[in-house]
């Protein structure tokens, strides 16, 4: 009775610490899956702010050159 109770509420709570590690890490990879996305968009911006730089240098050399 007693020992059987306590059984379930330990399993129980066994079951929602589980539960709730799983909860922490989905949010733990969704955070870091954010991050990895801004990062990526950071350095594509980065890559086409240099481009666009490369191109302006490069049509200022051209004009001056003629």
């Amino acid at each position: 009775g007693a020992f059987a109770a306590g059984l379930a509420a330990a399993a129980f709570a066994a079951a929602g610490l589980a539960a709730l590690l799983a909860v922490v890490l989905a949010a733990g990879a969704l955070v870091a899956a954010g991050l990895a996305a801004a990062g990526l968009a950071a350095v594509v911006l980065a890559a086409t702010g240099l481009a666009a730089a490369v191109v302006r240098a490069a049509g200022l050399a051209a004009a001056f050159t003629g």
